[in-house]
Order: C-alpha cells, then sequence, then structure tokens
C-alpha cells in the first residue's frame, strides 16, 4: 500500500493542538449558548397561539411571557420572538459550519494531508457559517424561497434545521441564493448588451 503523500506546508504539531482547540471551543460555546436559549424559543409558537385566540375571543384571561433568559452573568427578560429566533439561527448556523469544519481537520490531519496555509479556512468557517444561514433566514422569511409568515407560525425545528444545514453546507446554500437571486433579477439587455460593459465582454452577435 503507497504511503499518504506529505503535504508541502507542514504544520507543526503545536499549531494542530491549538487549531483544534479552538473549534472545539468554538462548537462548545455554540452548543451551551442555543442549550441556554432553547427552551424560551421552544415556547414561542404556543405563546403566539395564545395570544392570537385572546384577541380572537377579545378574552382577558393572561397570557404567558417568554421565560427570563440567563447566559453567564446577563439576565435577559421578556425577549421577543424575532430576537430569539434570530439569536438561534445564528448559533445553529455557527454549529452547522463546526461539524463541517472538525470533520474537514480531523480527515486531513489524520490522513496526514493537512496544510498550513489553510488554517484561517478553519478559523473563519464558524463565522461563515453563522453569517449565512442569517441571510437564509431572511430570505425564507421574505418569502422568497416559501411563503411568508409570522413568526409565532413559524416552527423553530424548522427554522433551527434550515440554519444548521445553511451552516454545514455553505456552499450549497451560497449557490441556491445565487440561483434565487439571478432569476429574481434577470434582465434583458442592460450592461451585458453594450459594447463598452463593465466586465470586458463583447455582447452575444444574433446568427
Amino acid at each position: 500500500m503507497p504511503d499518504t503523500p506529505k503535504p508541502s506546508d507542514p504544520p507543526t504539531m503545536g499549531q494542530l493542538f491549538w487549531l483544534g482547540a479552538v473549534l472545539l471551543v468554538e462548537i462548545a460555546l455554540a452548543v451551551y449558548l442555543l442549550v441556554d436559549i432553547w427552551p424560551a424559543v421552544a415556547q414561542v409558537p404556543s405563546i403566539a397561539i395564545a395570544t392570537a385566540a385572546k384577541a380572537a375571543t377579545k378574552s382577558t384571561a393572561s397570557v404567558g411571557q417568554v421565560p427570563q433568559i440567563q447566559v453567564f452573568w446577563y439576565h435577559w427578560s421578556n425577549p421577543s420572538s424575532d430576537a430569539l429566533y434570530l439569536i438561534a439561527v445564528v448559533l445553529l448556523g455557527a454549529i452547522g459550519a463546526s461539524i463541517a469544519a472538525l470533520t474537514s481537520f480531523a480527515t486531513f490531519v489524520g490522513n496526514r494531508t493537512f496544510i498550513r496555509s489553510w488554517k484561517w479556512w478553519y478559523v473563519v468557517r464558524m463565522p461563515i457559517g453563522a453569517a449565512i444561514a442569517v441571510v437564509f433566514y431572511f430570505v425564507l422569511r421574505g418569502g422568497l424561497l416559501s411563503v411568508s409568515t409570522t413568526t409565532g407560525a413559524i416552527s423553530p425545528y424548522g427554522i433551527g434545521a434550515v440554519a444548521a444545514l445553511a451552516g454545514m453546507f455553505s456552499k450549497q446554500a451560497t449557490d441556491k441564493l445565487d440561483e434565487v437571486f439571478t432569476n429574481l433579477f434577470r434582465t434583458e439587455g442592460g450592461d451585458n448588451a453594450r459594447k463598452d460593459n463593465a466586465d470586458g465582454t463583447q455582447p452575444p452577435t444574433s446568427q
């Protein structure tokens, strides 16, 4: 069996240790924060339904509120539903991206093909995944990929799954957004039809 080729820019053991530690701390922190806020996020639909029923029946019965959240030393009283969903999307996008980064890191280190110049890709993978998950969330809420609806009518588990998958498969999510906006803003003519267009390409000629 042939030996695995060694990379031309191999990292030191110390660099691998610290990079792996950073990736593990990132995902552990994101999971901890998600566990802290998720009970409140999960109650958003039921509270929204109770509020709507109260308004429809003109009842004077009190409706429950989203419980207070404590993250480390910070106490967050009466958080809004939209804020809770947005924070959950950020955390789940970061977790999905961290899963992809850790899987790739373990694979390349295990195969002894890790290249030191790629270390920043692993560091920025988590914030990129979180940002893409937020963009994807707004696209969904805006109705570009599905029917827009109110916050209370959205399943937190469905939104969480989409956010995590968008972070984990950021390349595919970006390609999907590119497809959406290419179709949404498709033009006939415009800059591409001019001889002095911005990208320097020539317009197509008719046969």
